[in-house]
């Protein structure tokens, strides 16, 4: 939870670099709060079948769903320009995500690389400040 926080206070961060862990524990609980919003969709619509509340809950349900997606833009794309200035390269690498296909494949693996292991031009290892 502490990386998650840490990607929402500096959500319009875009210098510096962020770690391997920061990018993927942000990733991870943004991914367990959508499949949970889903799931309690799901099982609200599954126990209420036919039910004039179901329609209102899921709405909420939903609605909670998109103002969380919206607020989490910014942060996600800051976490991700930090993480590839982390792997030493600019920032402008997350437009390859609008490639077909490839382009998601390509910024993936960026993601996975390790981070430049000195200082770059981007700032000094964030593994090494902590």
């Amino acid at each position: 939870m502490k990386w998650f926080l840490v990607c929402f206070k500096k959500y319009t961060t875009f210098a510096g670099r962020a770690q391997r862990m920061e990018y993927w524990m942000f990733m991870l609980i943004c991914a367990l709060v959508t499949m949970a919003a889903f799931v309690l969709m799901s099982t609200v619509g599954f126990l209420m079948n036919g039910s004039r509340a179901v329609g209102y809950i899921a709405m909420v349900v939903y609605s909670l769903l998109i103002t969380f997606s919206l607020v989490a833009i910014l942060p996600t794309l800051a976490v991700s320009v930090r993480r590839l200035h982390d792997t030493g390269r600019s920032g402008w690498w997350w437009f390859i995500n609008f490639i077909p296909i490839v382009g998601p494949l390509v910024f993936l693996v960026f993601m996975l690389q390790d981070s430049e292991a000195d200082e770059n031009a981007y700032g000094p290892n964030p593994r090494q400040q902590t």
